[in-house]
C-alpha cells in the first residue's frame, strides 16, 4: 500500500491534509520520485457505468475529436465535452523575491500554457512507479492487477469504504516539473535542479458507480502537496474545459450557470440548498448534432463535493475569462478575486 501524507501548501515536514470531492476531491501526496517521459503517457477508457470517457495520466479526461469524451450514456455517440483538465495556480516568492505566478493544466488544446502535448513541456507529466511497465498500456485500474506496478500488493485507495463499493477506480500521479514558463527566476527543489514547475505533485484517483443514483457521474479525488522547498503563498485548484453540448457541430449555443455556496442560481434567481457549489452546463434549444437525432440533450455538472480543510480551500467560484494568451498575473486575477 502505498501511503500519502496530507499536506496545506507550505513546506514538506508538519503539514496537514487538504481533501476536497467534487465529482472533484483536492487532498495530498507523497514523497519526491522521478517523472516519467512523454512517451510514458498512458491512458484508459472509463467504462464503469453510464459516463464513457478517456482519461490520461497527465491530469486530463476526453481529448479533443478523439472518442470516447463524456460520452452519456455510454456507446451511444453522443459527447458533451472535448475534455476537462486540473488546472493549478500558485503564487510564489521567486529568486529575486518578487511574485511569480505559476499555472498549469493538462489541456491537449488550447491549454492556459499553451502546452506542447508532443513534448509534455508546461503540462502535467505523469511520475513513474505508479503503473505496470511494458507490455502493459493502461493507468492502473482496481479490477486489474496486471495494471499495477510491482510493489503493489493491495489498490491503493483514498478510501477504503468508497473503493470497496466501487465498480471501476484508476490512479495515477502527475507533478508539473516540464512547466518551463519561469525557467531561471525560481528553484523548486534545491536538489534538482531539472525540475522547472512551482513544485506540486497531484495524485489523481477516478470512480464510477453502476449504482442508479451514481451511474450517470464520474467522481475525480485530487491529492494535492506542495514538493518544492519552499511555502506557497496561496494556491488555486480549478478544472478547465471544452464543452460541446449536444455533440462537436453544436456547441455555439453553450451556457454555463453556477449555483452558489448558499444554494443560489443567479440564472433562475432560485436557491437550491442541495446543490450548493454546483456548476452547470446547458445547450440553449437542447437540440444536438445528428449523433444526437431527435433526441434531447441532457446537462453537463461539476459539483464540488467535500473538502477537508475550511482554512486551506477557503471559496469556490466560477470567475469569467477569455481562450486567449493573458499573462500568468491577469490568470491569477481572474481566478483569485
Amino acid at each position: 500500500m502505498i501511503e500519502r501524507n496530507g499536506v496545506n501548501m507550505k513546506k514538506k515536514t508538519n503539514q496537514t491534509s487538504l481533501i476536497a470531492l467534487l465529482a472533484l476531491i483536492l487532498a495530498v501526496a507523497s514523497a519526491f520520485s522521478s517523472t516519467m517521459d512523454v512517451d510514458d503517457r498512458l491512458d484508459i477508457v472509463l467504462d464503469g457505468n453510464l459516463v464513457r470517457s478517456l482519461n490520461f495520466n497527465s491530469g486530463t479526461l476526453g481529448r479533443t475529436m478523439v472518442a470516447p469524451s463524456f460520452e452519456w450514456p455510454a456507446s451511444s455517440g453522443k459527447e458533451y465535452a472535448f475534455e476537462f483538465g486540473l488546472l493549478v495556480g500558485s503564487k510564489i516568492s521567486g529568486n529575486d523575491q518578487e511574485p511569480i505566478y505559476f499555472f498549469t493544466d493538462g489541456l491537449s488544446v488550447g491549454g492556459v500554457n499553451n502546452g506542447s502535448e508532443s513534448s509534455g513541456e508546461n503540462e502535467w507529466q505523469p511520475v513513474s512507479g505508479y503503473t505496470a511497465g511494458d507490455p502493459n498500456t493502461s493507468i492502473a485500474r482496481n479490477d486489474d492487477a496486471s495494471t499495477w506496478p510491482d510493489s503493489w500488493t493491495s489498490w491503493p485507495s483514498i478510501s477504503a469504504s468508497i473503493s470497496t463499493a466501487a465498480n471501476l477506480e484508476t490512479y495515477y500521479v502527475m507533478n508539473d516539473k516540464f512547466n518551463a514558463r519561469h525557467e531561471g527566476e525560481f528553484t523548486a527543489i534545491d536538489s534538482d535542479t531539472s525540475y522547472l514547475g512551482a513544485g506540486i505533485e497531484v495524485g489523481v484517483w477516478t470512480y464510477q458507480w453502476e449504482t442508479v443514483e451514481l451511474e450517470d457521474a464520474l467522481l475525480v479525488a485530487y491529492d494535492l502537496i506542495n514538493i518544492s522547498d519552499s511555502d506557497m503563498d496561496s494556491v488555486v485548484v480549478g478544472m478547465r474545459g471544452d464543452l460541446k453540448i449536444g455533440g462537436y457541430l453544436d456547441y455555439s449555443d453553450d451556457n454555463v450557470g453556477f449555483i452558489d455556496a448558499e444554494g443560489f442560481d443567479p440564472f433562475s434567481g432560485l436557491t437550491y440548498i442541495s446543490m450548493s457549489n454546483l456548476i452547470y452546463c446547458w445547450d440553449t434549444d437542447r437540440i444536438g448534432d445528428d449523433s444526437f437525432g431527435t433526441d434531447t440533450v441532457g446537462f453537463f455538472g461539476i459539483h464540488l463535493i467535500h473538502h477537508n480543510s475550511t482554512d486551506i480551500f477557503s471559496s469556490m467560484r466560477v470567475p469569467p475569462y477569455r481562450n486567449d494568451s493573458d499573462s500568468e498575473d491577469v490568470w491569477w486575477s481572474k481566478f483569485s478575486a
